[in-house]
């Protein structure tokens, strides 16, 4: 007989209307219960800041209404001295940059590079925690979720270009934005021998890749164009399913944020990229894609990447735009460990972020030998748990999906090598503050239970 352990986190929300004024008992009663998504859901009840200007000010005369479009980050401050410090309490320890890029005493470590000082670049004002993230060792690392081992190099914004990139060992390099050239066109925070630089830097080894948003593309290819007016929430292509689920889970309702929300209106044939995400509503405009002349990725919007778009303000793993984040970095190693030189077919050949094709090419040049061998079997023949994966979340009938009223963790666990789903439903009344947050946190199931309320769980396989 064999027992399995499964480990959930209840998130409680608080109770109450979002734009019903927070007091400061609330604020007391969230503290004491160490109640993260209760601090953040009252941070938005006493912010009355709605989005940020183009120029970068915060809005505080405008107001979300009925646009979907606008996503405001409770986490940016309320302007309520106790809740901010317990909101910044909880950011996590920073964690500095490397002093030179990964060496051999490393082992399996990957070089991210980056441009420093802009408000949409790590340590940024809305990714001011991204890095950690990559540096966190409890996420990249020999101990964390996924092992390969990250170091951050930043790059003075002269220096900017394909010899400093080169001479830095940069593997991957994530290109940081100006407020003003989130919406420029064409972009102008480096010169155009810095762009040059950076296109030839990727575009002449395949175990390279840059990760860039706005309108960067059309420097790399002029078809390439990109609009103001995209509607969330977003959605994964099946290519970005394969690419954008891995070892820190699956996405559920993920965003764009603030005002600008762009998309690609203009694009090259369709043989010149691969499509990662689109908007969910209306003709699914692309918003993150591959480049296939270059592996180079992306965004529209650098704002789902950020903390307009609900990147967490920590170095933990949190939110679903940070599943997407820690994903798409995941992916990203992957690319440069493999080298492979068509990153679209390489993702049609995988079934995760951590996955590696079994048709990857391999050089043997020793002849084959056989060996016969006889071992015992072990436990793990007959049981092995799985890293969770939520492919269905409708419990209670709550959404966000629609169908079966389920949470639904597709191959939980392998029983005696076949393949068994987890399947979670209410057996008694269920209310919930945000069902976007059901599904998976880090390495654990994740259920949110609006404040006050309770519910019985069915767990069946």
């Amino acid at each position: 007989m064999h027992t399995m352990r499964l480990v959930f986190v209840l998130c409680l929300a608080c109770q109450g209307a979002a734009d019903s004024p927070a007091s400061d008992a609330d604020v007391g009663e969230a503290c004491a219960k160490e109640d993260v998504d209760a601090l953040h859901l009252l941070a938005m009840r006493k912010n009355q800041i709605s989005d940020i200007g183009d120029d970068g000010t915060l809005g505080n005369d405008r107001t979300m209404g009925d646009d979907p479009r606008m996503v405001h980050d409770p986490r940016m401050g309320t302007g309520d001295a106790q809740l901010d410090q317990v909101l910044a309490a909880g950011t996590g320890t920073i964690i500095e940059d490397a002093s030179e890029p990964c060496n051999d005493a490393d082992g399996d470590c990957v070089t991210v590079c980056y441009n420093s000082g802009f408000d949409f670049g790590f340590g940024g004002r809305f990714m001011p925690n991204n890095g950690e993230k990559l540096t966190n060792p409890a996420n990249f690392g020999p101990s964390g979720t996924y092992k390969t081992k990250m170091k951050l190099v930043a790059i003075a914004l002269s220096d900017v270009g394909k010899d400093a990139l080169v001479n830095n060992k940069c593997d991957i390099f994530q290109l940081g934005l100006s407020i003003a050239d989130a919406v420029a066109n064409p972009p102008s925070d480096l010169r155009a021998d810095q762009y040059a630089g950076l296109k030839e830097w990727s575009s002449e080894d395949c175990s390279r890749v840059l990760l860039a948003s706005q309108m960067t593309a059309s420097l790399w290819d002029a078809q390439y164009a990109v609009s103001q007016g995209a509607w969330n929430p977003m959605k994964l292509t099946e290519l970005g399913n394969r690419v954008l689920k891995g070892p820190f889970g699956v996405t559920h309702g993920f965003n764009q944020g603030g005002y600008w929300m762009g998309y690609f209106n203009k694009l090259p044939p369709a043989d010149k990229y691969c499509t990662l995400i689109t908007t969910a509503s209306g003709a699914s405009q692309p918003v993150a894609l591959i480049d296939k002349a270059s592996n180079d990725i992306f965004f529209s919007d650098c704002g789902i990447l950020s903390s307009l778009g609900g990147v967490s303000l920590s170095s933990a793993i949190y939110t679903n735009n940070d599943v997407l984040y820690a994903n798409l970095y995941t992916f990203m190693i992957n690319l440069v460990k493999q080298g492979t030189c068509n990153a679209c077919e390489y993702a049609e050949e995988i079934e995760s972020a951590d996955d590696v094709p079994e048709t990857t090419p391999t050089t043997t040049t020793e002849p084959p030998t056989t060996t016969t061998t006889t071992t015992t079997p072990d436990c793990s023949e007959i049981l092995t748990l799985n890293p969770l994966v939520a492919v269905q979340s409708n419990l209670g009938g709550l959404g966000p999906d629609s169908g079966p009223e389920e949470i639904r963790y597709e191959a939980a666990a392998t029983v005696k090598r076949q393949s068994v789903d987890l399947v979670v439903t209410a057996s008694s009344d269920y209310q919930a503050q945000s069902t976007a947050q059901n599904g998976v946190f880090g390495k654990f199931g994740q259920i949110n239970v609006k404040y006050g309320t309770s519910v019985d769980l069915k767990f069946q396989y």
